[in-house]
């Protein structure tokens, strides 16, 4: 039985080991602190309603909860916010920056490897078994070579705040359980840790809000609430990687790039 499986209800058993390992109440809520690879360091408050995920580099905010479970995001440093239901969002970077590495770690397959713990916390630990589909025919090769994926055992919260975390930092959203650690090796890096917890937290009592601040600006897609125009200019490049449509037109303008 999970340590905060954000139910009310508990099985004889489940009241037994609780009983025995404390009578203190089961926390109903925690902050979770990561750091990703190019997307920074996050720290995300996960309760039994809902989950808001804020990205300390960038100043994004991503927040949903029940019943509806539609996602806010919206952005300090631009000021401005767009709402979306669960199944249009695409993740905080929507595929740019790194996108190539987590198609294909999205495209693989993960078979689970047992149960380990790391910072007193239970974990699943998952390997890819399967070779991932080439993220760029550019590239001529797949990026990844291996991964292995951690995600929380302990800590169950709704099924839409594991996915809309895997989705926040593009990970498998149908592997069971949070993100909690992820080690590559890819072609360029070798063995790299792309995703780390560094510190995880009881916050008893608090509550997600999915309210943006007032005086916000609404913009229609959550790409104009991302970033300001110059990052765009960054991030759009990196798409060109794994976009096949944008990698035929810059084939396009090469050739007649040459021909003048």
């Amino acid at each position: 039985m999970p340590i905060c499986a954000f139910s009310s209800e508990k099985t004889p058993a489940a009241k037994t080991a609780t009983a025995s390992m404390s009578s203190a109440k089961t926390p109903d809520a925690w902050l979770i602190s990561q750091d990703g690879e190019g997307g920074g360091p996050h720290k995300t408050l996960v309760t039994s309603e809902g989950i808001r995920s804020e990205n300390l580099r960038t100043g994004v905010v991503i927040a949903a909860k029940a019943p509806s479970w539609d996602v806010t995001m919206y952005n300090k440093k631009s000021q401005t916010y767009c709402v979306m239901p669960f199944s249009k969002f695409q993740g905080e970077m929507s595929s740019r920056l790194f996108g190539a590495e987590r198609v294909e770690l999205n495209s693989a397959t993960w078979k689970l490897d047992g149960p380990t713990q790391h910072l007193g916390h239970q974990l699943w630990r998952y390997k890819m078994s399967s070779k991932p589909k080439m993220a760029s025919k550019k590239l001529g090769a797949a990026f990844i070579f291996k991964a292995t994926y951690w995600t929380f055992k302990d800590i169950e919260p709704p099924l839409q705040c594991q996915q809309l975390l895997s989705k926040i930092y593009q990970l498998p959203p149908k592997v069971k359980g949070l993100p909690f650690r992820l080690f590559i090796e890819d072609v360029s890096k070798g063995w790299f840790e792309s995703l780390s917890t560094t510190a995880v937290v009881r916050a008893d009592g608090q509550v997600v809000s999915v309210d943006a601040p007032k005086g916000y600006l609404r913009k229609k897609t959550q790409d104009e609430v991302m970033v300001d125009p110059v990052s765009k200019d960054v991030f759009d490049s990196f798409s060109e990687w794994v976009d096949p449509k944008l990698d035929k037109k810059n084939m396009e303008r090469e050739k007649l790039d040459s021909k003048q």
